[in-house]
């Protein structure tokens, strides 16, 4: 009986093209025992739904987790537990907006938009950065 592992090491290339076969003849073609349903059946009824991600859009972008805080006269918010410094034009503000990376909450990356902005793709200096999400004591 011959034995389905390779000897040696495998090209990434090759992995990739085995691994595309596979879904597409087996796994995207077969009834899911969970859901029912055959996947690529599924998909293609739900496709007309689905929109493109604009261009200049980052997917990490999208699934950014979102909150309000106040921004404080001295123009930090309350973020996990301690302050991070924003712009100074947001001291004071209300509700500004703070998205951030769940699965980095020391506060890098954290991005503070103003009240009401909903920054347009590729629009970057609309968007407020915390600086290096140095926390402010």
């Amino acid at each position: 009986m011959e034995d389905e592992l390779p000897l040696g090491p495998v090209p990434i290339d090759e992995l990739i093209a085995k691994h595309d076969a596979w879904l597409a003849v087996e796994y995207h073609a077969r009834k899911h025992d969970t859901t029912g349903r055959v996947p690529r059946e599924h998909w293609l009824e739900q496709v007309d739904h689905l929109r493109p991600l604009p261009p200049g859009k980052s997917l990490d972008e999208v699934f950014l987790h979102r909150v309000q805080r106040d921004v404080r006269k001295d123009g930090t918010v309350r973020f996990e537990g301690r302050l991070l410094e924003v712009r100074a034009e947001l001291a004071g503000e209300r509700g500004v907006e703070l998205r951030f990376d769940p699965s980095r909450l020391d506060g890098a990356g954290v991005l503070a938009l103003p009240p009401g902005m909903l920054r347009p793709p590729g629009e970057r200096s609309k968007e407020e950065r915390i600086p290096g999400g140095t926390p402010s004591y």
